[in-house]
């Protein structure tokens, strides 16, 4: 069976999702629904432990920033498109349509560094931007080393190559500020999981490269 973009979403989905799954296998407390990539529980108030960048944006944001949970290569925002397109830097985006997923980091930071005369077209998800690059409707694609490293060889006729890095970041937990008890349990969460190996497990079944050292912010 071929494997398309919405197959290949899901692989990276999974990624995405591992640490997330086992921190609610953890919690004692039940919980009504899960949204996003934030676990929300019921009240009049809803808390959302959420994956994010780390970064500018937590310290002016409503959030509580804890130890880092994830690293490269999903922490790498590129740009990646066939060979035949000419693309070195962000200047050569002048002129070229390039695919982004609608409300993601890597948008913002496109719409932050593309020249005047990149044509942005945007998507909902990540499956049909992919769906974009592969059937030649844009020219190249502004998203996460991990989606590049899923997607380039499973088209190797395409001749995907990544372009250029546009920002290396880490990923983090954030979460609602004045709320020490949540803050305190996501904390323990991450220590004893990274004492135990279960991060280092997730991430290389998923990632598959070494478990970086976690910094703390």
């Amino acid at each position: 069976m071929e494997v398309g973009p919405a197959e290949l979403a899901g692989e990276v989905a999974g990624a995405v999702f591992a640490p997330a799954r086992a921190m609610i296998s953890g919690l004692t407390r039940p919980l009504s629904w899960l949204k996003g990539m934030g676990m929300v529980e019921p009240g009049p108030e809803p808390r959302r432990p959420q994956f994010c960048r780390a970064g500018s944006a937590m310290k002016s944001s409503p959030f509580a920033s804890t130890p880092m949970l994830t690293a490269s290569p999903n922490g790498k925002s590129l740009v990646f498109g066939p060979k035949s397109v000419e693309i070195k830097s962000a200047a050569d985006l002048a002129g070229k349509r390039v695919a982004v997923t609608r409300g993601t980091g890597n948008e913002t930071t496109l719409v932050a560094l593309a020249p005047q005369g990149t044509n942005i077209i945007r998507f909902d998800d990540e499956a049909a931007s992919m769906a974009a690059l592969v059937s030649g409707q844009v020219d190249a694609y502004a998203s996460g080393e991990l989606i590049a490293r899923t997607l380039i060889p499973r088209y190797p006729e395409k001749q995907f190559e990544t372009k250029y890095v546009v920002q290396s970041y880490w990923n983090a937990i954030g979460m609602r500020r004045n709320d020490p008890d949540l803050l305190q349990w996501v904390n323990t969460f991450i220590f004893v999981h990274n004492s135990n190996g279960n991060l280092k497990r997730l991430y290389e079944k998923w990632i598959q490269m070494p478990f970086p050292t976690l910094p703390v912010l």
